[in-house]
């Protein structure tokens, strides 16, 4: 269980990096920790359009974040 709140907080820091979005400014709170957390836990849910909010960083980010996560699941107990 630790291992995936690490991964939901360090994921949530980068994207509320302003280089992880594809606008000016960076993600708010919400927005990345939402989407950090649906990412780990492989549910596949946005609060926001992916391809259009995200840049290519947020996106790969967003991809590292699931492949963690889904190697959670599958080395789990």
């Amino acid at each position: 269980m630790a291992g995936f709140a690490t991964a939901v907080i360090a994921g949530t820091g980068l994207l509320m990096l302003p280089v992880a979005k594809a606008g000016p400014g960076g993600a708010d709170l919400v927005e990345a920790l939402f989407t950090s957390t649906s990412a780990v836990c492989v549910t596949g849910l946005i609060v926001v359009d992916t391809p259009e909010y995200w840049s290519g960083f947020g996106q790969a980010v967003i991809l590292g974040l699931i492949q963690v996560g889904g190697f959670g699941i599958m080395t789990g107990p």
